[in-house]
This record gives structure tokens, sequence and C-alpha cells, in this order.
């Protein structure tokens, strides 16, 4: 939480509030569509992600979220002692994840979140913004 809510008070918040702990498998469930059926992502973005993210904020937490577990997942991928500090009961899908996939498309996805979070700030539409971001992610 505290890596998407700046403040510490926002953070402690955040992880005792519904909706943010329904973002978190949210994020896991994005995360497991794209290691283990890639070619549902938009039906998952537009049946899931998008019903519960609403609005540009809501959005771009989730972005964050994503980008976070992005982030953690490149560090698991390049260094073998590396020890986990987001999503830490998600070790499996870490492993399932970055096993087959180099570390340059792991670094085009997280910049793939970026661009997008750039996006939303810009006020494009944001489910446009999250259904390009699907195809960015599926081409790799």
């Amino acid at each position: 939480a505290l890596e998407t809510y700046p403040k510490f008070e926002d953070a402690r918040e955040a992880l005792h509030n519904d909706w943010f702990v329904q973002a978190y498998g949210l994020v896991v469930q994005l995360v497991e569509v794209l290691t283990k059926r890639p070619q549902e992502l938009l039906l998952f973005a537009q049946e899931k992600w998008l019903g519960h993210f609403k609005g540009r904020n809501e959005l771009r937490v989730g972005l964050e979220l994503f980008g976070n577990w992005l982030e953690q997942a490149l560090h698991f991928k390049v260094r073998t002692d590396y020890v986990l500090e987001l999503f830490t009961r998600e070790q499996a899908l870490y492993t399932a994840f970055v096993k087959d996939r180099p570390v340059h498309k792991i670094v085009h996805a997280i910049e793939s979140v970026h661009e997008a979070i750039r996006r939303l700030e810009a006020n494009v539409n944001p489910q446009l913004t999250f259904e390009r971001l699907t195809f960015d992610l599926q081409k790799g």
C-alpha cells in the first residue's frame, strides 16, 4: 500500500479497505491470466478489471499495483537471492510468470504500465487506456 499511497496513514487505511483488498486480488488474477491464458486478457479487462477500477484515480491505483508487481517480478527474475517484498504469498505465480519470459519482455510490460499511467494523466479515456495496455502486453 505504501508503494501506491505516499502517505503512511492513507496506506494503512487502504489495507483495511475492502476495495483495495479486492484490487490486490484483481492484480493477482490479471497476472494469472497474462501467464496462463493471455488470449483472454481483453475479456478479463472488460469483465472484471474495468468493473472494479471505475474512473481515472481507481484505475491509476490498479495500474500502480500491477506495475509494482511487475517490478518485483523483474527483481525476482534477475536476482536469485531476491526476497519478495510485495505479493509475498504469490511466489508460485512469480515463478510461473518469469519462467519462460525474458527480461526485456518484463521491462516492456513495466514500460507499458507507465505509459498507461501517463495516458490517464493526459485525460485519455480510462477504458481505452487499459484496452491499449492489454494489447501492448499481449504483443510483448
